[in-house]
């Protein structure tokens, strides 16, 4: 995307409701030009962190196990694909994206299969488990991948991991 291609308008919008404490009241991503602009400034922070995170780790001689990468509140997906970079499509059998906007998870996977042709790259929670226990045991599970939807009459359910200490959470 070219400068002059950017929505300078939509990005003092999404900044304005992130800065306000108000971005969480609605879908912020009104179309995919505001994912499109959001991927090529803001996210490219995020992705500068991810890509000094990830050469720390292997630095440190730790590399992911095969099989399925979740990218949780995906957004324009730069996490996901800043792991790719550093990895490579071939570290992983599939890319699942989630996110609270169908539209950003649409954008994330159109943005990493894109790039990175032959990606398997799916929108949506795919074959992880949905369950409602509300547990204190329930969330990401190494080797189970569930994820919790807590009933809460008048709003919607939000999904939320359980922390984990393995890299297959």
């Amino acid at each position: 995307m070219s400068w002059n291609a950017i929505d300078w308008k939509a990005l003092e919008r999404m900044r304005v409701a992130f800065l306000q404490g108000t971005s969480g009241a609605t879908d912020y991503w009104q179309s995919e030009n505001d994912l499109a602009s959001y991927d090529a400034t803001f996210a490219q922070r995020i992705g500068w962190k991810w890509d000094y995170v990830l050469h720390e780790l292997t630095r440190r001689g730790w590399s992911p196990p095969r099989g399925e990468l979740l990218d949780w509140g995906c957004g324009s997906g730069i996490a996901s694909r800043a792991f790719l970079d550093h990895f490579g499509p071939s570290s992983i059998s599939k890319l699942q994206l989630w996110d609270r906007s169908s539209l950003a998870m649409q954008f994330a996977a159109k943005r990493a299969r894109e790039k990175y042709p032959g990606l398997e790259a799916s929108a949506g929670l795919g074959g992880f488990a949905v369950s409602s226990d509300q547990s204190e045991s329930a969330g990401l599970r190494p080797g189970r991948h569930r994820a919790i939807l807590p009933d809460a009459p008048g709003r919607r359910p939000a999904l939320r991991p359980r922390r984990c200490s393995s890299a297959t959470c």
